[in-house]
């Protein structure tokens, strides 16, 4: 396993896109739905895609960081399309790389924004390094309903404290 900038070329994001119809339920609806939205959305100057590749070279995943405002913070979101691809230590290794990238680039912070449905995605977040910080009211659109949403955020003393101990 290897975590790798994912350009965002026209066949990268072509590949996101076709994953991401797959599998809908899993995220917000917030979330750009039709095509050329969420493809302008990854292409943004704002955004930087990592993506878990196989040792054959086949990615099963991407760690996205959006909303970058340089020195400062950004957002997470992780995107695994195929879970049983590697064992979840090997994901969080992956996306502590990932993060570890981005706070060298100089991001203070990163933050994420889970619903409360995703149980799965807020312990793996926690094992990387995130800390929950609250609980925001009708926050995340999943479905057609609104629900409650976790938010965390993720130092650079998080993930070093995360990594020993993992």
């Amino acid at each position: 396993m290897r975590v790798t900038p994912f350009p965002p070329s026209q066949e990268n994001l072509q590949l996101l896109y076709k994953k991401f119809d797959e599998h809908r339920e899993y995220f917000s609806d917030e979330l750009p739905r039709d095509p050329i939205h969420f493809v302008s959305w990854l292409a943004a100057e704002d955004s930087a895609i990592f993506a878990v590749v196989k040792d054959d070279g086949e990615p099963v995943g991407v760690f996205i960081f959006s909303g970058i405002v340089p020195q400062e913070s950004c957002y997470s979101h992780v995107y695994i399309w195929d879970r049983d691809a590697l064992p979840a230590s090997e994901y969080i290794l992956a996306a502590q790389v990932a993060a570890a990238g981005v706070f060298q680039s100089g991001i203070k912070r990163i933050t994420g924004v889970t619903p409360v449905t995703h149980l799965h995605a807020r312990v793996f977040a926690e094992r990387v390094g995130f800390v929950v910080e609250g609980r925001l009211r009708k926050a995340c659109k999943v479905g057609g309903d609104y629900t409650d949403a976790w938010i965390s955020g993720l130092l650079p003393e998080d993930l070093v404290k995360a990594a020993q101990a993992t």
